[in-house]
């Protein structure tokens, strides 16, 4: 069985929050404020389509993720990165003294935000990681 095709809309707006994030941190002065930024709403958006696919509901707000984070068993598996990116996207948002160092911000990428694409798609049918 195949995934739908509203399940694909949020797996393919992730995957380009992903990759633009991706493209930037590879800047030769990234802006790791907005890195941050996108790799959170990618991780948004990969939640997304986990719930849609599972639930045929869409999550209107953040504090409904949390609660479904929290609550679904195979999403909580990856709680902890999700806060962590929630977190820093954030203090990237609305605080003025946010500052992240470049390998700090390639870990929410490569660790926080790939646990959960993993943990995304592997619940998924039919899925290749892009």
């Amino acid at each position: 069985m195949s995934i739908d095709s509203r399940t694909n809309a949020f797996l393919k707006l992730a995957d380009e929050n992903r990759d633009l994030a991706n493209r930037l941190i590879n800047d030769d002065v990234p802006p790791l404020r907005w890195i941050s930024v996108i790799a959170f709403y990618s991780a948004v958006h990969y939640i997304g389509a986990y719930v849609w696919a599972h639930d045929r509901r869409e999550i209107s707000n953040h504090e409904e993720r949390d609660v479904e984070v929290h609550r679904d068993l195979e999403l909580r598996r990856i709680a902890p990165y999700y806060l962590r990116l929630f977190d820093h996207g954030f203090k990237a948002r609305y605080k003025a003294y946010y500052k992240e160092r470049p390998e700090s911000v390639a870990e929410l990428l490569n660790v926080d935000l790939a646990a959960i694409e993993k943990c995304v798609r592997d619940a998924l049918p039919d899925t290749d990681a892009s």
